[in-house]
């Protein structure tokens, strides 16, 4: 992915924001898929309250984007966050079109990864500049747990150190 210069913006006070993607390709990924989904849910600071990313077996973009306006829209409902705010980059989804690569990066990283449903169950914290700016999970030098849908049972993906800044600013 091309390093892009674009900055996640808030949504409005009270909400959160859920960033969706759906993706198809025409050749076959390693993994045997051809598709994927990416949602990151954000509250009005930043932070990342939730994650996503998976490969379908739906082999068409826009069914794919609505799957994943559907995980986002289910994953703020369990959680209790009755107000949020959806932004895609897929026109026929949503209106905003806007800000929207750390979900295309996880779609990607789902369809090329990922057989199943990924959900990101710790936050992140406040996302670094380098991440917006990168939108690659390496820089953000953090811990954070993935929860397969199958089971349910947590896995450490990253175990590096948690940065003293990065536990003082959340």
């Amino acid at each position: 992915m091309e390093n892009v210069n674009v900055r996640w913006r808030m949504p409005p006070k009270g909400k959160v924001k859920i960033n969706i993607h759906g993706l198809f390709h025409e050749e076959v990924s390693a993994m045997g898929s051809r598709s994927g989904i990416g949602v990151v849910v954000r509250n009005i600071r930043g932070k990342i309250l939730s994650m996503m990313a998976g490969s379908l077996g739906i082999e068409d973009r826009q069914n794919n984007e609505f799957q994943a306006l559907m995980e986002g829209m289910k994953c703020s409902y369990f959680e209790g966050w009755e107000n949020y705010y959806l932004e895609s980059d897929h026109a026929d989804a949503v209106c905003d079109t806007n800000c929207n690569e750390l979900a295309i990066y996880l779609a990607e990283h789902g369809a090329t990864n990922f057989d199943q449903m990924v959900v990101i169950e710790e936050p992140f914290g406040r996302i670094p500049h380098s991440w917006s700016l990168d939108m690659g999970l390496g820089s953000a030098d953090i811990r954070f747990v993935a929860v397969y849908e199958s089971d349910l049972r947590p896995q450490v993906i990253n175990e590096e150190p948690v940065p003293e800044e990065v536990v003082d600013g959340v």
